[in-house]
């Protein structure tokens, strides 16, 4: 015990002890106790944490505006998406994700724009006791509806205030609020150069995803947005009479949300259209309990889209004179295709920045590794569609030429069913709504896989291929040959991996890669990759303190944060703790076999509820001998002392509805103690965080530990498939001697691009930080590791003795992917009752 130590342990003493004597002297008695009760507010007035002053009002809402001199530049304060708050068709809010990072302190209270007036916010993260200040970094998810923000006048506007501490006081940006921008984007449409109808009024979805109108449809015309154009107007067709429910046509139309769209019944001998049903048009990658994780198999959640998922791929059927044979259509997906974080480095024939990292859904080529296609759009007849060759005219099947057959929601006619040779069929569809004719030519129909020809247009796909699969084909005899048709597969095998960034779709990425327009078969259907969903997201992180010491930030359970010493360098020794000079320090106290001396800290966890302890000595009280007294801690997250009464040496510290046995060695002021640090009840040889026994528990219950001196590692909790990630920090002493961070590993992706930086985390463009997110990718069949965690290494620059720090960001559930499946809802048509006089139309 040092000099200083001794002085604070002896006044301490003096001031706790009970005065003995006569009234005379009870006056002085109450003098001390005053004196000892203010002496102690005063140290713990020194020991809080000083924080800024107080920020002002944020100002003028004319301000915003025009962004001028009333605030400071947004510098670590950003708001993302950065370039604009889009509000979707059909969507009434938006999401801003705010983020004020490497300040010493940010405000509690930040303000966005709400109808041209400041509304008030706090962050998510929890102040210092007793103040307004958040240690470090401030986040926020907004939601900001529709109706908050007026579109080409008010841009969505954000403030927040945070200060650095400097040699003469605090840099808080000239003590200005800062503020951050986004332009406002609402959309009125989803699609450009789609074309809707709005009456006889023909409008088209231009770049802005605006409505503008490009023609209104005269007397004796009717706008028609599946040609984009006024088409002549037609009379509403007949009612039919009927026996059955068969008898009558299949209605087809799109509803909006909510509405339903007709089907034709049988009614009293007549056609009736009747409203059942609902059109759908995009499905998630989700179901009950498994949702899409980060580097997890598409198919591992869904394997494939079916008629049931989406009203474009509901069945068909082609009557012919052996019968009618009904069809279903599928749309399996892609067997090995991820959501990853990485690089693009073929640019995406030049849609992506290829020297920055993003997550992508990632969707493989065809190789010998990974044999898969981007998608397979299939077709099967059960029983199969059977048919006579016919030799009257040309070579072709009868029963199959001139049908129609509905493909993707729209009719295609049957113009040709060519069959020139044994194995060997042509299909030429041409749209019923008008367009480009489509050629599906397969040479080898016996053998799945062959891959035939895709033509649309005058245009053979370089890697759109056909498989027309034959159950039964007897040759080119007129008539008594005969063909059935069991499948028709149209897949798409990429030349090149496609990245789909967040908000793209993957039609988009491969038209741009392959060169083509169309790649995805009709224009039909689309994947589209959303982003990542981390679920209240807490923040750990790992920054130097001086030259000689690393203090690690986190929240506990409780919702206590820490931000304490946990690393410290002693002569070229790391130790777990503070490091006080080069030859002294207080140790973090991992073993219950250790001796606790005075001022070391320790750790103890039960229950995954954590905490860091500074013991602050014993106090015997009247005698030092009867083995009776006080031990004092001091929590080092809140501040607050803790006191554990003894007898006989032993006593109990109740913490967090958890009881630790404490032993104390002797009674006297200068004792140590051991601790029941995992709370069983005995002080044994037992540790904590040295492994998953009782880590330090976080705020989400991930738990950190240190396997050795100069390692620390995080922990996920488990995802829905019980799996976990870890990812560690080594530290190091530079050629300088200052304790620094050597690498950051674990589970990140694969491919990740430097060694210097550790495998799987990626370099941001030429600034010295690199970034991650830990996870495995899934084999097929075999269950990886996909919890995720996002890291952010700060290496400050390439001069290896200067400090960096870390920051890890974890959710409370794993990172959600969102990658949605769309199809075109079926097209419009005019539905007509029983008496054939009103038109019954559901629009889009």
């Amino acid at each position: 015990m040092n000099t200083l130590q001794k002085k604070r342990k002896k006044q301490d003493k003096q001031s706790g002890k009970k005065q003995a004597g006569k009234k005379s002297n009870r006056i002085s008695y109450y003098v001390l106790i005053a004196a000892a009760l203010l002496l102690t507010f005063l140290l713990f007035l020194i020991a809080r944490p000083q924080t800024p002053p107080e920020p002002g009002s944020p100002g003028a809402v004319g301000q915003a505006r025009a962004a001028v001199a009333g605030y400071a530049e947004p510098k670590n304060f950003e708001a993302r998406p950065s370039n604009k708050l889009v509000f979707q068709l059909l969507e009434d809010s938006a999401d801003a994700k705010l983020s004020v990072s490497s300040y010493d302190f940010a405000y509690k209270k930040g303000y966005y724009l709400k109808n041209s007036q400041w509304e008030a916010f706090d962050f998510s993260e929890t102040p210092i006791s007793g103040s307004n200040w958040i240690r470090l970094q401030g986040t926020k998810d907004l939601i900001i509806s529709r109706n908050e923000v007026e579109e080409g006048t008010d841009k969505a506007a954000f403030l927040a205030y945070a200060c650095n501490r400097t040699a003469s006081g605090w840099d808080c940006n000239g003590n200005k609020w800062m503020i951050y921008t986004l332009d406002v984007l609402k959309k009125e449409c989803d699609k450009e150069g789609q074309y809707q109808c709005e009456g006889k009024t023909l409008k088209l979805c231009d770049s802005n995803y605006k409505l503008v109108t490009k023609e209104t449809c005269s007397g004796g015309t009717a706008c028609d947005a599946a040609q984009g154009k006024c088409v002549e107007e037609l009379p509403p067709e007949p009612s039919l009479p009927c026996n059955k429910d068969s008898d009558c046509p299949v209605i087809v139309c799109i509803a909006v949300s909510g509405q339903r769209c007709p089907v034709n019944r049988c009614i009293d001998n007549w056609c009736v259209a009747t409203g059942e049903g609902t059109a759908e048009t995009s499905v998630k990658l989700a179901t009950p309990g498994n949702f899409l994780e980060l580097g997890e198999n598409l198919t591992s959640v869904l394997s494939s889209v079916t008629g049931s998922d989406l009203s474009a791929l509901k069945d068909g059927s082609i009557t012919n004179q052996y019968g009618t044979f009904t069809y279903t259509q599928v749309i399996d997906l892609p067997k090995y295709a991820y959501v990853r974080y990485l690089k693009d480095t073929s640019n995406g024939a030049g849609t992506h920045i290829d020297d920055e990292p993003f997550d992508y859904l990632v969707l493989p080529i065809n190789s010998t590794t990974q044999s898969t296609h981007v998608y397979n759009l299939r077709l099967s007849f059960s029983p199969a569609l059977k048919s006579d060759h016919s030799t009257s005219t040309t070579n072709h099947l009868k029963g199959v030429e001139n049908k129609t057959i509905r493909i993707l929601g729209k009719n295609y006619e049957i113009m040709e069913a060519a069959h020139p040779a044994y194995g060997v069929i042509r299909m030429t569809l041409v749209p019923a709504s008008g367009g480009e004719k489509i050629v599906l030519e397969d040479t080898m129909t016996f053998t799945k896989g062959a891959g035939g020809t895709v033509t649309i247009g005058s245009t053979d796909s370089s890697n759109v291929k056909v498989d027309i699969v034959t159950a039964t084909d007897t040759g080119l005899n007129d008539s008594s040959s005969k063909v059935e048709i069991s499948s028709i597969d149209v897949y798409y095998d990429a030349s090149e991996a496609l990245y789909v960034g967040k908000g793209e779709s993957a039609s988009e990425i491969a038209d741009a890669v392959e060169g083509e327009k169309g790649v995805f078969f009709l224009n039909g259907f689309d994947y589209k990759y959303e982003g990542l969903s981390t679920d209240s997201r807490e923040e750990i992180k790992l920054k130097p303190i001086g030259s000689n010491n690393y203090a690690l930030a986190f929240t506990n359970k409780a919702g206590v944060h820490y931000d304490i010493f946990i690393f410290g360098l002693i002569g070229n020794s790391i130790i777990l703790g503070q490091s006080t000079s080069e030859t002294t320090g207080h140790a973090l106290i991992l073993s219950e076999a250790r001796n606790i001396s005075d001022e070391d800290f320790f750790l103890v966890s039960r229950n995954k509820y954590s905490r860091i302890l500074q013991f602050r000595g014993v106090d015997s009280g009247n005698s030092s001998t009867d083995n009776t007294g006080t031990a004092k801690f001091m929590d080092t997250g809140t501040g607050d002392i803790i006191e554990a009464a003894y007898s006989g040496l032993k006593g109990n510290l109740a913490l967090d509805g958890n009881t630790y046995l404490i032993q104390v060695s002797n009674d006297t002021e200068d004792a140590s103690l051991q601790v029941d640090l995992d709370g069983s009840g005995a002080i044994g040889s037992n540790s904590v965080g040295v492994d998953s026994n009782n880590g330090i528990y976080t705020l989400n219950e991930a738990y950190i530990t240190f396997p050795q001196a100069n390692l620390m590692q995080i922990t996920t909790p488990q995802d829905e498939d019980n799996q976990r990630n870890t990812i560690g920090v080594v530290m190091t002493v530079t050629s300088d001697a200052k304790l620094d961070i050597s690498y950051v590993n674990g589970s990140f992706d694969d491919s990740g691009e430097s060694t210097s930086a550790s495998t799987g985390i990626y370099q941001r463009g030429d600034a010295q930080k690199y970034e991650g997110y830990s996870y495995s990718l899934a084999d097929d069949g075999v269950s990886k590791a996909q919890y995720g965690v996002r890291a952010l290494w700060d290496k400050k620059s390439t001069t290896a003795t200067d400090q960096d720090d870390v920051t890890f960001w974890i959710g409370n559930s794993p990172i959600k992917a969102y990658v949605v499946i769309t199809a075109e809802a079926p097209t419009e048509e005019v539905c007509t009752d029983s008496d054939g006089g009103n038109t019954v139309t559901v629009p889009l």
